[in-house]
């Protein structure tokens, strides 16, 4: 009879939840490209009063612990009906993975969240995820490591493409992000030729943002927002409210 290396606990309480939070920060220590989350942001993923998915869903949340009673790994699980039954198949969510390297590890976390998901009904689990909008903690990074991505996108250890894979996860989509460093000497001709034609057309001009006319700014941003994501399942359209939040 194996003896399990590692043990999961439920985060029921403001210290299991510090422990969820402070894992990254040690992992990531002195790793330059790693931008630490808010800590707020983190817990408003999972506080019902933030968080609207409650409504029609739940999540849940582990931490693990190693023999000696280090914390060595986290992963949420979550679902919400109206996301979840619009796959063919019912499909939860798992996120907020992180890890040292070790497949047993991986393995005994992507366990207790598939379960759980499947106790709730749901048939698939996709992953990494958020409980909540694709801007924020989404998808997980297979290039680009040497780059430091904007806030709240992703970006974890080369190795967890493999925890992944080897556990049985497939790539759903690929999602590419640019980083373009601008100076004035070096703009690229066409891009140059380009933004000059497109300000020399009628009915398009640039300007900043007036306070006072946040409204309609904040209007003009969710209709451009949702024309640009309509093709895209499992993406709500924003509504008014969260355009004037942002």
């Amino acid at each position: 009879m194996s003896i399990m290396k590692y043990t999961l606990k439920e985060v029921t309480d403001k210290l299991l939840e510090k422990e969820f939070i402070e894992l990254p920060k040690r992992l990531y220590k002195g790793n330059r490209n790693w931008v630490c989350p808010l800590d707020k942001d983190i817990k408003a993923v999972f506080d019902p009063s933030k968080n609207k998915l409650y409504a029609d869903g739940e999540a849940i949340r582990w931490v693990a612990y190693n023999q000696e009673g280090e914390v060595v790994g986290r992963i949420a699980a979550f679902y919400d009906n109206e996301h979840a039954f619009a796959y063919e198949q019912p499909t939860g969510g798992c996120g907020f993975f992180e890890a040292i390297n070790d497949q047993e590890l991986a393995n005994q976390l992507f366990d207790a969240a598939r379960m759980w998901l499947l106790s709730r009904g749901m048939e698939a689990m996709d992953g990494p995820v958020n409980f909540g909008a694709r801007d924020s903690w989404w998808g997980l990074l297979v290039e680009g490591y040497e780059f430091q991505p904007l806030y709240a996108n992703p970006y974890n250890f080369p190795y967890y493409k493999e925890l992944f894979e080897t556990y049985g996860f497939q790539n759903y989509f690929n999602q590419n992000t640019y980083l373009w460093r601008v100076y004035d000497d070096d703009i690229n001709a066409s891009i140059a030729e380009r933004a000059k034609r497109l300000m020399n057309t009628p009915g398009y001009s640039f300007s900043s943002i007036n306070v006072d006319n946040l409204e309609q700014v904040a209007e003009d941003f969710r209709i451009i927002y949702n024309k640009a994501w309509s093709l895209f399942t499992g993406v709500k359209p924003m509504e008014k409210e969260e355009a004037q939040k942002i």
